[in-house]
């Protein structure tokens, strides 16, 4: 016996929204899933709203989270050489996923 099934609906990672354009294009529901935790989420979210700069050099304090040192935030949050300009272009791919 042969089962067929038809799609009708498309799950992508949010990094990749360009599948959702395309989900739509074939009549299909898409949904979006973080594969990243809630507490990076969170931070990336007070990025966005700008309770949070992006070049942290200090512990940052973020309702519901413990105090968070540097070294425990997202890496795309700092850079390795405090002279060197750090490269945003991967910070702006997941914070443009909240909008």
């Amino acid at each position: 016996m042969v089962l067929m099934m038809t799609m009708a609906a498309k799950q992508y990672g949010s990094v990749v929204p360009y599948v959702q354009d395309i989900a739509k294009q074939y009549g299909l529901i898409g949904a979006s899933f973080f594969t990243q935790s809630c507490a990076v989420n969170s931070i990336y979210y007070h990025v966005h709203h700008g309770h949070l700069i992006t070049l942290v050099q200090a512990p940052v304090s973020l309702p519901g989270l413990p105090l968070l040192e540097t070294h425990e935030l997202p890496s795309v949050m700092s850079v390795a050489d405090p002279d060197q300009e750090p490269d945003r272009s991967v910070l702006h791919l997941v914070i443009d996923q909240l909008i």
